[in-house]
């Protein structure tokens, strides 16, 4: 049909939407770990957050866990906002369990005091000293 044509009928050739140029990262910043968050931190942050009581806290963090554990294991991505969607990107079966290669990307960065507690905060990490220092 040809541009006078639709003119004549009233019909507007549809919008072409505007492709969207994909974001490539070309540089990756080394990260220095802090300390782990282990099960323990995380329940007492939760009953602090929440105002439950530590033993309740325990039951939701565990079935949590154990829910984002079978997931994993059944090969499934996770999106869980905020904190990330887990894409798997490869596995390796081993005599004992598997190993999971994932990659984790947050949207945007959480605010500094989500995870401050009203407790001291942890040490940093630094490099250790030698024994000759």
């Amino acid at each position: 049909m040809t541009a006078a044509a639709k003119a004549a009928t009233g019909k507007a050739a549809p919008a072409k939407p505007t492709p969207i140029k994909p974001a490539t990262v070309t540089k990756l910043e080394p990260v220095v770990a802090g300390p782990a968050l282990r099960k323990k931190e995380l329940l007492d942050t939760v009953a602090l957050k929440t105002g439950m009581k530590r033993s309740e806290v325990k039951k939701v963090v565990e079935a949590t866990l154990a829910t984002m554990g079978l997931a994993l294991q059944d090969s499934r991505d996770l999106n869980l906002q905020p904190f990330g969607t887990v894409k798997i990107n490869r596995e390796r079966k081993l005599p004992d369990g598997k190993v999971v290669a994932a990659r984790i990307r947050q949207a945007r960065d959480l605010p500094a005091d989500d995870m401050a507690t009203d407790g001291p905060a942890p040490a940093p990490v630094t490099e250790a000293k030698t024994a000759a220092e």
